[in-house]
Order: structure tokens, then C-alpha cells, then sequence
């Protein structure tokens, strides 16, 4: 069962981002955030979470923090040349990356992981940012689903006007005859009509009839 979304604001998440980098390891981190002694204390529990997100949280977002594009690379299977045609990157400059003689600045892989929509947070854990585009796009796709259905539904409608019979006397017939009882026989002995030409038009009728 998904479980209830919780929503970091930007301005959080920010802090957060910066002082993962920061931070010689997670421990540092962990602490210098939860601790309501320091002065970087965020109250988490104001935004909806329980102990174990928190951890999860800070968690996750080390680790993506201080990943290198290297490591980034291998973990989602990406190439080089796919990240240099995508941003317009310098291709060397990505094999510096890679070596170590360069740094790739951290908002710029922070741009690249959302934009290979890459998670950087628990499941249900949002940025305020991340969750209208979320639901913009969730809203965009029930939008178009409903057009789709109500393209369908004219479809039909229109298909099942083509199968009306061009005969006059048709409403005649459906107004006063119970088609449970009539059969196609009877119509035929009280009708001077073409037998042919009146069972191809009435064709869809006989499934009603007897």
C-alpha cells in the first residue's frame, strides 16, 4: 500500500544538499541535522516523518551528493557521449570528470539526475518542486486519457448511426410491433417489400427478433 507523501520544502532540501557535501561522512551529517542542539537542527518531524525516513532520507541524499560522475555513469548505464550530446557538454571535460583532474559542480549533477529522472529521495519523499511536477504531469496524462475516451465514445456513436435503416416505415414498425413476439416472417407477409433488399438493411435487426 503506497504510503502518505511527504514534502520537503526547497529551501530545506537546499540545506540539506549543501551540507552533504559538506559533511566528512554521513555520521557528521546525520547528526549536525537531528541534533536539536546544533545549529543546523532541522525539525523533520514537522514535515511528516518518522525516525527511520529521516535516516533513510539523509541517507540517500549523502550518497547521491558525493557520487562522482564516474560512479553515476556505471550505477544507471550511462555513457559518456549520451551525457555530452544530452547537456552539451564538452566530451573532455566528462573524461576529466571521470579521471578526477576535473570536478563536476553539484547542481549541475544535480540537473543531471533529474533530468534522467534518477531518485535522489525515498519512495513517497518529495521536494516541493519535485511534486507539482508530479502532479502536473499525472494531471496532463488523466487529461489526455479522458480526451482519448471521449474520442471512443463518438466513435461508437458515430458507428452505430451508419447501421440506421434508410426505410420510412422502420419507425412505424419499431413504435408498434414487439420485436420479442414479431418475426422477420411476419413482417415479410404484411409488407409488400423486397425480401433481399429489406434483410440486408435490417440485417443488425435479427438478433432482436424471433
Amino acid at each position: 500500500m503506497k504510503g502518505k507523501n511527504i514534502i520537503i520544502p526547497d529551501r530545506i532540501f537546499h540545506k540539506i544538499w549543501n551540507l552533504s557535501l559538506e559533511a566528512e561522512n554521513f555520521s557528521e551529517l546525520y547528526n549536525s541535522l537531528t541534533d536539536s542542539n546544533s545549529s543546523y537542527y532541522i525539525d523533520f518531524y514537522k514535515y511528516g516523518f518518522q525516525l527511520e525516513l529521516i535516516y533513510d532520507t539523509l541517507q540517500k541524499i549523502y550518497h547521491i551528493s558525493n557520487m562522482s560522475i564516474s560512479d553515476l555513469l556505471k550505477e544507471y548505464n550511462l555513457k559518456k557521449a549520451t551525457l555530452s550530446h544530452r547537456f552539451c557538454i564538452p566530451i573532455r571535460t566528462i573524461e576529466n570528470w571521470c579521471n578526477g583532474t576535473g570536478k563536476c559542480a553539484p547542481y549541475i549533477l544535480l540537473m543531471i539526475l533529474e533530468c534522467y529522472n534518477i531518485s535522489y529521495l525515498p519512495e513517497n519523499v518529495y521536494t516541493e518542486s519535485l511534486f507539482s511536477k508530479d502532479n502536473k504531469t499525472v494531471s496532463t496524462k488523466k487529461r489526455n486519457k479522458n480526451i482519448k475516451i471521449e474520442e471512443i465514445q463518438k466513435n461508437v456513436e458515430k458507428e452505430q448511426d451508419y447501421s440506421k435503416l434508410p426505410l420510412d416505415d422502420i419507425d412505424d414498425l419499431l413504435d408498434n410491433i414487439s420485436l420479442e413476439t414479431f418475426s422477420i416472417k411476419d413482417f415479410e407477409q404484411t409488407h409488400s417489400i423486397d425480401n433481399s433488399s429489406f434483410l440486408s438493411e435490417t440485417d443488425y435487426l435479427r438478433k432482436h427478433m424471433k
